[in-house]
């Protein structure tokens, strides 16, 4: 009885602990065998993976400031940007440890190796590599994602390393407004939000004041500048879509005839009529001023 009693207690409390299971056969590196990959032990490996994560395609502070959902309208395209603590969530908005990150990536992992996954995408940055020049490394993030791949493998899971890019960087934006509305009549306060897909909604979606923008991630300011040195990245501009730079040179009239061709192809209050629509006199009263082709993006 006190046999059978010891062996409940050892699985109750082997059932609660933190560690990894120790796999029978550790993880090798694996080789290409035909069409096929093979490990060290001559099986071949199939992945069942998951990509982890988007959550890297933003840093999680810039010159010490976290970056957040309500921070867009901030300068965060300038100071020291640090990845340290992506991708894994648990973290976001506040400072981690080296050890704190282990923790969450091996819960994380835990979590995927019980629902059956083998493998991940590793999602890594080049702004958190080399976030303010060229040669100087974060070492804590490279620390980090070693500790994470580690991780990975106590848990029998594969780890692609993926040095991710899309649109070449963050730093080359567009912004957008998400509910764009306007005025009727026309400076009374009265807004009114047009459907999503008519004229009226793609064309103020472009104006201030933004609420999101479409990014590119990857490359460090460092590196942007580098390519395009005849960008001024600090303009009041910086982020505005370059065709609204196309008002400047439109009038009222050349805007109302244009919204009428195109109202009456995608729909809204485009076409017909004679009289100028009141979204039309919010596009012209609400376009930026005039900026230079080397302020925008």
């Amino acid at each position: 009885m006190n046999r059978v009693f010891c062996l409940l207690l050892g699985l109750m409390f082997a059932s609660c602990s933190n560690d990894p299971p120790q796999p029978d056969y550790p993880l090798t590196r694996l080789e290409v065998d035909r069409t096929y990959l093979k490990d060290d032990y001559g099986r071949y490996v199939f992945f069942h993976g998951v990509n982890v994560s988007g959550s890297t395609k933003v840093p999680m502070s810039v010159g010490g400031r976290f970056v957040t959902t309500e921070s867009f309208g901030e300068p965060f395209n300038k100071g020291k940007p640090s990845y340290l603590g992506l991708p894994f969530p648990g973290h976001i908005g506040k400072a981690v440890s080296l050890d704190e990150i282990k923790g969450y990536a091996r819960a994380e992992f835990k979590k995927l190796k019980a629902d059956g996954f083998n493998a991940v995408r590793l999602l890594i940055n080049w702004e958190g590599v080399e976030p303010e020049r060229k040669g100087e490394y974060d070492e804590d993030y490279l620390e980090s994602i070693r500790q994470m791949v580690e991780s990975a493998n106590e848990y029998g899971i594969y780890v692609l390393l993926d040095m991710h890019q899309d649109a070449f960087s963050r730093h080359l934006i567009g912004g957008y407004n998400e509910q764009p509305w306007y005025e009727d009549p026309p400076g009374s306060g009265n807004r009114v939000y047009p459907q999503p897909g008519s004229i009226e909604n793609t064309i103020l979606a472009l104006l201030p004041p933004y609420t999101d923008a479409v990014r590119g991630e990857g490359a460090p300011r460092w590196a942007v500048e580098a390519c395009l040195q005849e960008k001024n990245m600090d303009a009041p501009s910086w982020g505005i879509p370059r065709i609204v730079g196309l008002l400047d040179r439109l009038t009222l009239q050349d805007v109302t005839t244009l919204a009428k061709l195109a109202g009456a192809v995608m729909g809204g209050e485009g076409g017909g009529g004679s009289e100028v629509p009141p979204w039309v006199i919010e596009v012209m009263n609400r376009k930026p001023d005039p900026f230079k082709a080397n302020e925008v993006a």
